[in-house]
């Protein structure tokens, strides 16, 4: 016997393509935090880190499309950047798509695969400066 007081939070709309959060739901996003070069997922948050006026270079796992990707940078250096990209993928940021986003100060962007092979910045804030690049070390 069921308990009809029972109401779910999170559930699949009939016919399976949409996933409803009603009030009181949530879904959980992973939030990893880089210190050393890696690749960050192509989903969830990623909080890449630079210190001591180094440049730390971060790839970007290959886009599915749809995806929201958010991207925290933390340069604890005035001389220090972060660049974050991948060769064959596109970062489309103030009408430039280069493979790269250079950093240089802290800041934040939002992205969304808008193709299999590329992002398109959809929100940022920065205290320093946010930036498109050829190459993932300048």
């Amino acid at each position: 016997m069921s308990d009809a007081t029972y109401q779910l939070n999170i559930y699949r709309k009939q016919g399976g393509d949409a996933l409803i959060v009603d009030d009181g739901g949530y879904i959980a996003v992973p939030v990893v935090s880089e210190t050393t070069a890696a690749n960050a997922s192509n989903f969830g948050m990623s909080i890449l880190k630079a210190t001591g006026g180094t440049v730390k270079t971060y790839g970007l796992d290959t886009p599915e499309q749809g995806c929201v990707k958010h991207i925290q940078a933390v340069v604890a250096a005035a001389t220090g950047f972060i660049c974050v990209g991948a060769s064959g993928i596109t970062i489309n940021y103030n009408g430039t798509a280069e493979q790269y986003l250079k950093f240089a100060g802290d800041g934040g962007v939002t992205l969304v695969a808008d193709t299999t092979a590329s992002y398109v910045v959809v929100a940022e804030a920065s205290t320093g400066s946010i930036a498109t690049s050829t190459s993932g070390t300048s």
